[in-house]
């Protein structure tokens, strides 16, 4: 095996003589020069040719899945495995740099294997749905324009903090999508939350889409002097 490594542009290729699956043995050792940090991994044939871009916040577990779960991944992903030659890593700072790196690598090499999985692989983004009467809050992968008033945010690289910062902006605005805010809600107000108006209503909904458009700091501010 070759080993190039170029600090300047962070990259590492790892080329092998061999199909990676066949030599068990050169597999383990070349997975454990991979980095633990974040990044982007390019899987090539052994003509050079990209067969699939992808990324992670731990490079070298996320790179071994493939191989150790080899007999239970779905039989397009099979197929690439055994074609797999080389492995070129760039690494980045976050999984946030990574996330858009993996989606400009995508979309300038436009990797085989990439477009039979374009529909498996999407990044979640937050829907606020102004066009109706009482705007829902919810997390979806697809960007669907049913409407020019509703807004997505996103997309968001880690789902699992994603979906417990939207449970704790319900324990924290009244939202009618929340029971524990509804509760709270009649308990401190003496109103019931689905009597509230729809003008009055949308103006929490703005409160909390402050959240998702990254002004943090003035929604602080105006909760402090309310």
């Amino acid at each position: 095996m070759n080993e190039l490594f170029n600090k300047k542009e962070n990259k590492i290729n790892l080329q092998f003589d061999n199909h990676l699956i066949k030599n068990n043995n050169l597999l383990k050792n070349r997975l454990l020069e991979i980095p633990k940090t974040s990044g982007c991994y390019l899987f090539k044939d052994e003509n050079g040719e990209i067969l699939y871009i992808g990324k992670s916040k731990t490079l070298r577990n996320r790179v071994n899945s493939y191989f150790s779960n080899f007999r239970e991944l779905s039989p397009r992903l099979s197929l690439m495995v055994r074609q797999i030659t080389e492995i070129e890593i760039i690494l980045t700072d976050n999984e946030f740099e990574a996330l858009n790196l993996e989606s400009n690598l995508i979309k300038t090499n436009k990797p085989y294997f990439n477009i039979l999985l374009t529909d498996d692989k999407k990044y979640p983004y937050v829907c606020i749905t102004w066009s109706e009467k009482y705007p829902r809050i919810y997390i979806t992968r697809r960007r669907r324009n049913r409407n020019n008033l509703d807004r997505y945010y996103g997309p968001y690289a880690d789902v699992g903090l994603l979906r417990k910062t939207l449970f704790l902006l319900k324990k924290i605005f009244p939202l009618r999508q929340s029971k524990l805010s509804k509760s709270f809600y009649r308990e401190i107000t003496g109103v019931d939350l689905e009597e509230i108006s729809s003008e009055d209503y949308k103006k929490i909904i703005k409160q909390v889409s402050m959240i998702f458009q990254g002004r943090n700091e003035d929604l602080v501010k105006f909760l402090r002097k309310k």
